[in-house]
């Protein structure tokens, strides 16, 4: 942990979802897909993290569809992700 880091936006996507149980079928290798347009710029070994924020409304694209994995969330940003993660269904 770094007070100070940046933390981005997939790391907060892994974060929340191994708090919230889902970390064992994020780590799942080769079964998963997303529609972010930039999907070859999220690291493999997250990429089932990034799909399943996709699948529970955790995470939507920009205005191009892109995830930006690794840019910096605002705590704006996290908040609400976290929010989304606590209502889902």
């Amino acid at each position: 942990r770094g007070d100070s880091k940046a933390l981005s936006r997939i790391e907060l996507l892994k974060i929340l979802l191994d708090a919230g149980g889902y970390g064992p079928a994020a780590q799942l290798r080769g079964i998963y897909r997303t529609d972010f347009s930039d999907e070859g710029k999220i690291p493999e070994h997250l990429l089932g993290y990034a799909a399943l924020a996709q699948a529970l409304n955790m995470a939507q694209g920009d205005g191009g569809g892109r995830l930006n994995p690794d840019q910096s969330v605002t705590r704006g940003a996290a908040a609400m992700t976290l929010l989304a993660l606590m209502q889902r269904d």
